[in-house]
């Protein structure tokens, strides 16, 4: 099953493609003139259009990415990825947790919290959180019983996909081969999921909903 490190990078992936960025100001328009600092197409009024140029386009998208509300957005996301791992706490790891009912309430939760007209956040909220269990589901898992619980409440058994797409984490520190492992397991993880992650970044980078 996946890191720590690992599902938070899941986390982000799936809720900022199901909700994308913050939504920005409807005035914040980036010209031609107000990226490069020259003048813009000029009509016959002498009004000027708006033309956006590539680097001035890069720059608005980059200081959207890194606005407060954003990185807000970013860290909430990863942390909904970490959720379902405070089950370990309570000697019933893989259960209800990891599972579509938990990610249900999630959503539930969410909806309250910022309103029916905002639902489409409340549910990048509950796919940030079921990336959980979808990530242990698709990791290799070394012990009983193997999976995790995925449909509860509908069913209570056990689902492993036997894929083994990331490998499984070492929580035993005292054995000699801790580190080691742990390292080669995160490092597998993150060639696999910046990526994707930068992938999210970019295809989500400028859609703009109102619902957000």
């Amino acid at each position: 099953m996946p890191s720590p490190i690992g599902h938070a990078f899941g986390a982000f992936i799936c809720g900022w493609m199901v909700a994308g960025p913050a939504p920005m100001p409807a005035d914040r328009t980036v010209t031609r003139a107000d990226a490069s600092g020259g003048r813009g197409s000029s009509g016959g009024d002498g009004s000027r259009s708006a033309s956006p140029s590539p680097d001035g386009a890069g720059r608005a998208r980059w200081r959207s990415f890194t606005s407060p509300a954003n990185v807000r957005r970013a860290l909430a996301f990863s942390a909904l990825g970490l959720v379902a791992d405070f089950d370990l706490f309570f000697g019933a790891h893989s259960a209800y947790t990891h599972s579509i009912g938990a990610a249900s309430l999630v959503f539930l939760a969410a909806l309250l919290a910022v309103g029916r007209s905002r639902w489409v956040l409340a549910a990048a909220a509950a796919a940030a959180y079921f990336s959980h269990p979808l990530f242990d589901w698709l990791g290799e898992d070394t012990a009983a019983p193997l999976g995790v619980m995925l449909w509860w409440p509908f069913s209570a058994s056990y689902y492993y996909s036997g894929l083994e797409v990331f490998s499984s984490v070492e929580r035993r520190y005292w054995l000699p081969g801790f580190w080691g492992h742990n390292i080669a397991s995160v490092t597998g993880e993150l060639l696999l999921l910046v990526p994707l992650a930068a992938g999210a970044l970019l295809a989500r980078g400028s859609r703009r909903h109102a619902w957000h």
